[in-house]
């Protein structure tokens, strides 16, 4: 829960990435049950945004650096995360619900967008909250709301609550990074070959390793 109280507190983050990283690598061995939405190379994937995002929070710490080596080819490059979401044509309007199409979505270091580049678009200079949406006439699954500086709200509907989570996590921590200044961090680790360009230090940030 650290990083939902403190997102700028980049070793939590890490944390979670290194338990998923663990939590993969049961899943492999057949050491745990595998839930039905969450397979062990999703698990790999979500691993490995979690750790990219905290070292691109502080570049300087090795021991990030070194663990994203081993998670990094499972990131959706030059993307940091993606999947299916369900959305209105209309953007902001709920609308029918019949309207209402799957598309592939990336995340990248700046903005939320389709995979295709039509259709949905947010930077994540827009998006002042991202949180689980509750709109009732929505489509029924698990929802996710953006809010944008002028008020509208924007809803994605995800295929799985554990999905949806992810969304949430991956799209608050990189709108952190954006407002620290920290975006260049990231997209340099998004690149084929990331550790052979130099680290652009941090803008001054509200950024920490503890709370």
């Amino acid at each position: 829960y650290a990083i939902y109280h403190d997102p700028y507190f980049h070793r939590a983050v890490y944390n979670l990435g290194t338990m998923l990283y663990a939590h993969a690598e049961d899943m492999k061995h057949h050491t745990v049950s595998i839930p039905e939405e969450l397979d062990t190379n999703r698990t790999y994937t979500l691993s490995g945004v979690y750790i990219c995002l905290a070292s691109a929070m502080d570049p300087g710490v090795s021991i990030y650096k070194n663990s994203l080596s081993l998670v990094h080819h499972y990131l959706p490059l030059p993307n940091l995360f993606q999947g299916k979401l369900l959305i209105s044509p209309q953007g902001t309007e709920v609308g029918s619900h019949s309207s209402w199409e799957w598309h592939e979505m990336v995340v990248d270091a700046t903005a939320l967008r389709s995979k295709s580049g039509a259709g949905l678009e947010i930077p994540l200079s827009d998006m002042t909250l991202v949180e689980p949406g509750s709109d009732l006439s929505a489509p029924p699954g698990p929802a996710i709301s953006i809010t944008t500086p002028d008020g509208r709200n924007h809803y994605l509907i995800a295929d799985s609550r554990v999905n949806a989570n992810c969304w949430i996590d991956t799209l608050r921590l990189t709108h952190v990074l954006y407002a620290a200044g920290c975006s260049s961090n990231l997209a340099r680790l998004l690149q084929p070959d990331p550790f052979l360009v130099p680290v652009v230090s941090p803008l001054s940030s509200p950024i920490k390793g503890s709370p």
